[in-house]
């Protein structure tokens, strides 16, 4: 019987030494991932991208949509780019880009504050990636027929040990999270409640690798923010001159908005698609 529980504990000390050695070399892997992803970015000095957007907004007293293109383009390193508009088509009507007032107007009158650095902007994984914490360590799951390796983050702008699992300690300086847009507030938004504030969404980021995590293939991120919002965006990748871009990412989630001195419950719908990259 003695014999038996020693080579039991022995089987489970040698199981266990096993899995933290594969946790281990799958950290490797993914610091590896993103070192070379930085250095690809920063072998990149300019580069540009097209975006056409499919926007809507569903509530029971009707619905608002906008057909959008936009282009980005600059320093890859910088983790958000602003775009230059060059046409939108909102509930039908063509407004031309010149019209700078008139579209920004328009598309803030369909926006809740927090969608303005996702619609309105552009980043790349690889210079996004350090702000992230990981709360759980990758699992082997299956992705429409693809064998994949899923890893989950949380949003920490405070985080320097990003790659050492649940419960490492955090440190470093703060950063600010996603603001609203220049100007405020849209009108009739309902805003967020006594003592909070829209400037520290609580951010839950799962990424999809391939098998032997060398390339990034799907990203799904939970934004949840003060009064009663919340947003699911869903991105998928490829690889492009070494890097991992953005080709298509989906955006849905409800928000409460004030109409006639009562608050409905809208439903956001949005879609972009990325197409005719450069790299210089």
């Amino acid at each position: 019987m003695l014999y038996r529980k020693i080579i039991v504990g022995c089987l489970l000390a040698l199981t266990l030494a096993g899995s933290a050695f594969a946790r281990q070399n799958q950290r490797q892997q993914l610091r590896g991932w993103a070192d070379g992803q930085r250095a690809a970015l920063q072998q990149t000095s300019r580069f540009g991208v097209k975006a056409t957007i499919r926007h809507s907004v569903e509530a029971n007293n009707g619905s608002r949509e906008a057909d959008i293109k936009l282009r980005f383009g600059g320093n890859p390193l910088t983790r958000f780019h602003r775009p230059v508009i060059e046409h939108v088509v909102l509930n039908g009507d063509s407004l031309d880009s010149f019209e700078a007032r008139q579209v920004q107007r328009s598309l803030t009158g369909i926006m809740t504050p927090e969608m303005g650095p996702l619609l309105f902007g552009f980043s790349f994984p690889g210079s996004t990636f350090e702000n992230m914490r990981l709360i759980e360590e990758g699992q082997s799951v299956d992705v429409d027929e693809q064998s994949l390796v899923r890893f989950k983050f949380k949003s920490d702008p405070k985080s320097e040990n990003r790659f050492q699992g649940p419960g490492a300690q955090r440190g470093g300086r703060p950063s600010p999270g996603i603001r609203p847009p220049r100007g405020g507030r849209p009108p009739n938004r309902q805003g967020p409640g006594p003592g909070q504030s829209p400037a520290r969404p609580v951010e839950e980021v799962t990424f999809w690798f391939n098998q032997d995590m060398s390339e990034l293939v799907l990203s799904s991120s939970f934004i949840s923010l003060p009064g009663k919002r919340s947003i699911v965006v869903v991105t998928e990748f490829s690889r492009l001159n070494g890097i991992d871009v953005p080709i298509f990412r989906t955006i849905k989630g409800t928000f409460p908005m004030q109409r006639r001195l009562r608050t409905v419950t809208a439903q956001l719908d949005n879609n972009t698609a990325y197409s005719d990259y450069i790299f210089e």
